[in-house]
């Protein structure tokens, strides 16, 4: 992961102060990458979401994305099924 796609993570589960996510909100504004990088920034989130690799606080926060964000929503539960079956076939 990137400098910047870490600063992304930490933006997404509000872990950045108030004042570095205004800076980093107006830094995205100017990235050419910004839907492409908070597109994979949110996969990998997710993933790790799933697979329980998330701290509790860190899971909550996150919960609370994918409520804000419908998209995240139509994509859990099938990804949740993968998860499952990628993990009982791997054994």
């Amino acid at each position: 992961m990137t400098k910047h796609q870490e600063k992304l993570r930490q933006y997404i589960l509000h872990q950045l102060s108030e004042e570095e996510a205004i800076a980093f909100e107006l830094e995205l504004l100017a990235s050419p990458t910004c839907n492409e990088d908070f597109n994979l920034v949110e996969d990998l989130l997710l993933d790790d979401y799933l697979e329980g690799q998330l701290t509790e606080t860190e899971h909550q926060r996150f919960a609370e994305h994918i409520q804000l964000n419908k998209h995240l929503q139509v994509n859990e539960q099938p990804t949740k099924l993968l998860t499952r079956y990628a993990k009982k076939e791997g054994k």
